[in-house]
């Protein structure tokens, strides 16, 4: 893990079983982030608010949340709901509280124009789930927008999709969102489904968790059980990590190889409808890139790392997100 973990950072996220481990992968590695926006994805973005209000009153988490999109641009609200259930959090019993309410705060956009309005020094942006947020950024301050030094997002594939043949899920529910990104000129380092496939959650990753005695432990190994039933019940050995690998490829970049390459989406409805073209060969002013995991298993000890440690009591000196 590099020596410097990055600041001024802010997370969009959908609030998925994987976004959670995101965040708190990010707490364990030292960086707290300068916010967090929500949109529709794993599941509709009431129910997302929900997840969030959940997490944080969970792992104490007291960074600001600011809702955003609830559709995307063409007006559907495209989620997971078919494979994470309407919660977007698969279980095998444990569940987030769902009684819990964000405070009222500024709009997703608005607080992303603020933020970048103050000229953070290499502000990054952690893209978990559809670039809705993002992309309404780009159209509605563009200037304000390129001031993001990096966006590292979770989505895209190089080889096959997962919602479709062609298309990753976060690319096809926004396939005009991320066009849109891709095309602003913002830096995209994209964590797609194939780097994220080299970290694979097994059953036993979750024996560890199934010892500790606490609700935040039972919370974590009910939620990332649910999570790996999903590919065991397709008779798969395991189930990918996807967005803890992009938060790893936010804070260490130097445990990836990353290659430049140009994107683009295609936004047209029809079969490839959200499938992520590269070229290999860019020009030298505009570029994105794409990554690989240098060693998959000393990864996945570092993600399951760091969610033993959100099961441990608040200690002093301890980032808690306040």
């Amino acid at each position: 893990m590099s020596d410097q973990v990055p600041a001024n950072v802010w997370v969009d996220t959908d609030m998925g079983v994987d976004d959670i481990h995101a965040l708190l992968y990010l707490r364990h590695a030292g960086v707290m982030p300068v916010a967090q926006s929500l949109s529709f994805g794993c599941a509709s973005l009431t129910q997302v608010s929900h997840n969030a209000a959940g997490f944080s009153r969970v792992f104490r988490w007291n960074r600001p949340w600011h809702r955003g999109a609830a559709q995307s641009f063409r007006g559907e609200t495209r989620t997971a709901a078919h494979v994470l259930g309407t919660s977007g959090l698969p279980t095998r019993s444990a569940c987030l509280p769902q009684t819990a309410q964000l405070p009222s705060t500024a709009s997703a956009i608005d607080a992303l124009m603020s933020w970048l309005s103050d000229h953070p020094p290499h502000a990054q942006v952690l893209a978990l789930g559809p670039l809705s947020n993002i992309a309404n950024l780009c159209l509605q301050a563009p200037e304000l927008a390129q001031r993001i030094h990096r966006l590292t997002w979770m989505g895209g594939a190089t080889a096959r999709g997962n919602q479709t043949a062609h298309a990753e899920f976060n690319a096809w529910a926004d396939a005009q969102a991320a066009a849109v990104v891709f095309a602003s000129g913002i830096p995209v380092r994209m964590v797609d489904l194939e780097a994220c496939r080299q970290v694979q959650l097994r059953p036993e990753d979750l024996r560890p968790l199934s010892r500790v005695r606490n609700a935040a432990g039972r919370l974590l190994h009910d939620l990332l059980g649910g999570y790996l039933d999903i590919g065991l019940s397709r008779g798969r050995p395991g189930m990918a990590i996807y967005d803890p690998v992009a938060a790893a490829a936010l804070v260490s970049p130097e445990d990836f190889d990353s290659r430049k390459v140009s994107i683009d989406v295609i936004s047209d409805t029809g079969e490839h409808e959200g499938q992520t073209v590269l070229r290999q060969h860019p020009s030298a002013e505009r570029y994105h890139e794409i990554v690989t995991v240098r060693n998959p298993d000393a990864l996945k000890t570092r993600l399951l790392e760091a969610l033993l440690a959100a099961t441990e009591p608040p200690q002093a000196g301890r980032p808690d997100g306040d």
